[in-house]
């Protein structure tokens, strides 16, 4: 009996004398390319066509005040009535680092550019903390633990978690760089 070879897409490349794996992996990078290329050059003719064509697009140069100026905190909750709410803290001595009542009590502890962008009218405008940064705050600030909390969204924690982490790198010595030889 005689049987006929199997079919192998290897054998073209070992014909040509490469590396199979080696090729397949070029032509692959090709293809890509060549599609990311066909996909971007769709993508912005697209733009062009609908958006650009009788409406240049305009570069952004807004002020500070105008980015700003709508902003508006707490839409949607009532923090006051956050208040009630129970809050449970656990580990060694964490009863021993008070909550957070207010942001000006943090003028000492924070960067003036931080507290500015928290409590300016035209900025964040924030006064009172939510009951998770009221919280975690200090505890993160204290240095002495690791803080896991959990928040309903839109309650606070993003501004609860980066606070501390900003003033930590704001408050840290200015490290010369080293030149590379």
């Amino acid at each position: 009996m005689h049987s006929q070879p199997q079919y192998n897409p290897h054998n073209q490349y070992r014909q040509q004398g490469g590396n199979s794996k080696a090729m397949r992996r070029e032509n692959q990078l090709e293809a890509v390319q060549k599609k990311e290329e066909t996909d971007s050059n769709y993508f912005w003719t697209t733009v062009f066509r609908y958006r650009c064509k009788n409406n240049p697009p305009m570069i952004p140069t807004a002020s500070p005040e105008e980015l700003f100026s709508s902003v508006s905190t707490n839409v949607g909750i009532n923090f006051d009535q956050y208040d009630a709410i129970p809050v449970t803290r656990s580990g060694p001595d964490v009863e021993d680092v008070l909550s957070l009542n207010d942001f000006s009590a943090l003028n000492e502890v924070l960067p003036d550019f931080l507290m500015d962008n928290l409590t300016s009218p035209s900025k964040m405008g924030y006064s009172k903390p939510t009951p998770i940064q009221r919280h975690c705050i200090p505890l993160s600030i204290d240095g002495r633990y690791d803080v896991m909390a959990c928040a309903q969204t839109g309650s606070g924690k993003t501004v609860a978690f980066l606070v501390p982490m900003i003033a930590s790198i704001a408050n840290q010595p200015v490290r010369a760089m080293r030149s590379e030889a």
